[in-house]
């Protein structure tokens, strides 16, 4: 693999997220944007280490150089950006960031993850209990106990946060 790569340093940095090793991925990202400082890619996975850290304003600052550098982004920009603002307390920013991500791509378990814990905090209970029973549909095997286990979600207060209104929502332990 050449070292000199943008795709192999984000490729780098997305395993080393993985095994929580984050100044790693964090150096990885730097590197893939620096070899090419237009690498759009390069700035959301650097950000989505930033939200995993619970630095959400860094987070929004990356995504949105990753939204002008490739202004035809996927859904992923968007749910980091949801995520981001649920992680600041900007829920209907987080609710609106979050549905358009699930508009583009229904699939992925963070994204619906993270919409019902922002429904919680905006007191749409109804709305958070249909999003888990969609979760539960499409990933039976989630439950808190094993987010508990393979989410890669370092700032301790923010996790607690997150499980607590999945709980909320009521999905099973």
């Amino acid at each position: 693999m050449n070292p000199d790569s943008p795709q192999v340093q984000w490729a780098l940095g997305y395993v080393y997220l993985y095994r929580e090793e984050f100044d790693n991925a964090i150096a990885a990202l730097e590197r893939a944007i620096s070899l090419s400082p237009s690498y759009a890619d390069g700035y959301a996975m650097l950000a989505l280490i930033r939200n995993n850290l619970g630095q959400a304003e860094e987070a929004i600052r990356l995504l949105q150089k990753g939204m002008e550098l490739n202004p035809f982004y996927s859904w992923d920009y968007l749910y980091n950006l949801g995520r981001a603002h649920y992680t600041l307390g900007n829920y209907q920013l987080a609710a609106d960031f979050l549905e358009q991500a699930l508009q583009r791509n229904p699939s992925p378990r963070g994204t619906r993850l993270f919409l019902i814990a922002t429904y919680v905090q905006l007191g749409r209970q109804d709305d958070a209990e249909w999003e888990v029973i969609q979760l539960e549909m499409s990933s039976p095997e989630t439950t808190l106990s094993q987010l508990r286990q393979v989410y890669v979600i370092k700032d301790d207060e923010l996790f607690g946060r997150l499980l607590g209104d999945l709980e909320d929502a009521g999905l099973a332990e």
